[in-house]
């Protein structure tokens, strides 16, 4: 629940910035900022996804967005299919990407694996309660209440040795897990120890709008070289798609009509009317080397 509380609220700080400075953006962003987020708490809970896709889509997301709304591209006829490939060749963002998927990825996997290391300690903690003591261990246990050491009474005759020998045999086989309990134990403070500076999630969640903020300005101050880019990219993938059609066409002419046998078919099917193929001769054949 705290790291949930942690990403919430820098959730909410994003998106106040960019709601802010930004306001451009309208709801768009607000779904862009709300996904991302998602995608780090499914991260550190244990989801097979990766940071550095987690960011790429973020940014995926992001630059329609920016384009239309903050560049002022949104009379252009340019397709959401284009817009979305285009950040990353062009730069668009600056290298504020990749140090977000920097930063990231440090504080999350320490995250993550502070977690998974929790759940594992749960798990042998719930396992531990089941256990129910036996008779001679109820036996040990009542003598042991009585024993002035226990109790407190440090003035008393001490009962040496008397706790711990009750108490590991009335565990039994789980007295043996108590070495590798401490072991664990030491490895997870020590694991809560380093989660500090880059990798305290907590400080890199809640300043990640700056480096957002600053992405978005990044792309502000190339407006004039992106609108040139994804222009370009724009015609190319006209000019390469009419390209592919005209070539498919005459592809699946020759194919269709390579034997006699297809052209005396098609010609039946498609003119079976002597009126139609009166027309059809005199539209496709007017000239004379057509004709031969």
């Amino acid at each position: 629940e705290a790291f949930e509380l942690v990403l919430r609220h820098g959730r909410n700080s994003t998106l106040l910035v960019l709601k802010a400075e930004f306001p451009g953006l309208g709801g768009g962003a607000q779904g862009a900022v709300g996904q991302l987020f998602l995608d780090v708490s499914l991260y550190i809970l244990g989801s097979d996804s990766s940071v550095e896709h987690m960011v790429q889509a973020f940014f995926t997301r992001l630059f329609p967005l920016t384009y239309r709304h903050l560049l002022g591209g949104g009379a252009a006829l340019i397709s959401e299919e284009c817009l979305r490939g285009s950040w990353k060749d062009s730069i668009a963002f600056g290298p504020y990407p990749k140090l977000i998927m920097t930063r990231l990825s440090r504080s999350l996997l320490a995250t993550r694996v502070f977690l998974q290391a929790l759940n594992l300690g749960i798990e042998v903690v719930n396992t531990t309660d089941h256990l129910r003591p036996g008779r001679d261990c109820g036996r040990a246990l009542l003598r042991l209440w009585y024993c002035p050491h226990c109790q407190g009474l440090l003035g008393a005759p001490a009962c040496k040795g008397f706790c711990q020998a009750v108490m590991s045999g009335c565990l039994g086989g789980a007295a043996e897990v108590q070495p590798h309990w401490r072991g664990y134990v030491e490895g997870l403070g020590k694991l809560a120890g380093a989660m500090r500076g880059e990798q305290d999630m907590e400080a890199v969640m809640m300043r990640l709008h700056v480096l957002v903020r600053l992405a978005l300005r990044h792309a502000v101050k190339a407006r004039p070289r992106l609108h040139t880019l994804v222009s370009n990219r724009q015609a190319y993938a006209r000019t390469h798609t009419q390209s592919w059609h005209l070539t498919a066409t005459s592809t699946s002419t020759r194919v269709l009509f390579s034997d006699p046998a297809s052209q005396r078919c098609a010609t039946r099917v498609l003119f079976s009317d002597p009126a139609s193929q009166r027309c059809a001769t005199r539209v496709l054949f007017s000239d004379p080397a057509s004709q031969r």
